[in-house]
């Protein structure tokens, strides 16, 4: 029972804090501690541990929770419940948009009739060079690949 109420928690903070990033950790912490999972001192060493784990620090919390509060299957549990709604969101998105016809293989973006004059702006950012690359501007962006972009006419 303990799993399917974490399951449940992780999703509920999944779906209110899709896109969400450190906000999710504050929610989190609000959903652990009302729970007793773990008290608040455990849960400063479980954020400072997903701090410096590769990757989202919100998807690292509710890995590192899942597993304080039921071990490995506690982590996989919280871990896919948390990213279940925005994983689904997208894949939503995805279909609705192959139903409606707005993306085709067989014609590229600009050339669809639908999108109109939609690369009109194009034109001004055509001279974007990168910085290492750039014989002119590489000193400005000190060479580590800044874009750098440069005024139509402008003198070296």
């Amino acid at each position: 029972m303990e799993i399917l109420t974490l399951a449940w928690t992780f999703f509920k903070i999944g779906v209110i804090s899709f896109g969400g990033g450190w906000t999710i950790v504050g929610i989190i912490k609000r959903e652990v501690l009302v729970r007793g999972w773990l008290s608040e001192q455990t849960f400063s060493d479980v954020v400072a541990i997903a701090q410096v784990t590769p990757g989202p620090v919100a998807l690292n919390a509710a890995t590192l929770v899942g597993f304080r509060v039921s071990g490995l299957v506690g982590a996989i549990t919280a871990s896919l419940s948390v990213v279940a709604f925005p994983m689904m969101a997208l894949a939503l998105v995805t279909v609705l948009i192959r139903r409606t016809g707005l993306l085709h293989a067989d014609r590229p973006h600009p050339d669809d009739p639908r999108i109109g004059r939609g690369r009109s702006g194009h034109h001004g950012t055509r001279r974007l060079r990168r910085g290492a690359g750039s014989h002119r501007r590489g000193a400005i962006s000190g060479g580590y690949g800044v874009p750098v972009i440069e005024r139509r006419g402008a003198r070296p």
